[in-house]
């Protein structure tokens, strides 16, 4: 392998990028949804040429079919004219203020009363062979309130301490403010 020779497994190349975003091509350069476009609003035009008499059916005519190639052929910051309208509309009649109301009541589902529902559900939708079992674990995991875990004495402690101090703060303040009034 001689030296001069470039390393080739390092060097990046580009990933190819939307690739189901390609449209067929009719004529030349111009899609499907581009013939569409033309040949709707030309028809819309001929329908107006052979209805109207008067000399207003060229202003439509003319409206019609410009806006068919507006549709078709204009690009605004790589979007079609059509997607400008849809988002237009879309825009306009979307609502455009939100009230929140605050719910005083939380969802059932977030509740402690709600443990025997699910628990009841759990056993009806499993089937009938560990039926058995899940109930005997869903049993044995239930926890008298009157037992307390080892772990919880140290907290309570400690919250019972923060509480005398409180209660051993509050009555200096008044021992204070009694001397500041005599």
């Amino acid at each position: 392998m001689p030296l001069n020779e470039p390393q080739l497994t390092n060097k990046q190349h580009a990933v190819p990028q939307n690739i189901m975003d390609v449209e067929f091509k009719i004529i030349g350069e111009l899609t499907m949804r581009q013939f569409i476009y033309v040949m709707i609003f030309g028809a819309i035009g001929y329908v107006i040429f052979i209805t109207f008499t008067s000399g207003i059916k060229w202003f439509f005519i003319i409206l019609s079919v410009s806006f068919g190639l507006a549709l078709a052929l204009v690009r605004l910051e790589e979007r079609w004219l059509d997607e400008w309208v849809v988002n237009f509309f879309k825009s306009v009649y979307a609502q455009n203020q939100r009230v929140w109301r605050q719910e005083p009541i939380p969802p059932i589902a977030f509740t402690y009363q709600n443990i025997n529902r699910v628990k009841q559900e759990l056993i009806t939708l499993t089937p009938t062979s560990s039926r058995r079992k899940l109930e005997e674990y869903l049993d044995s995991y239930n926890v008298s309130s009157t037992q307390k875990d080892p772990l919880d004495f140290d907290s309570n402690d400690y919250i019972s301490r923060i509480n005398s101090q409180v209660q051993h703060e509050n009555t200096l303040d008044s021992e204070k403010i009694e001397t500041r009034a005599l």
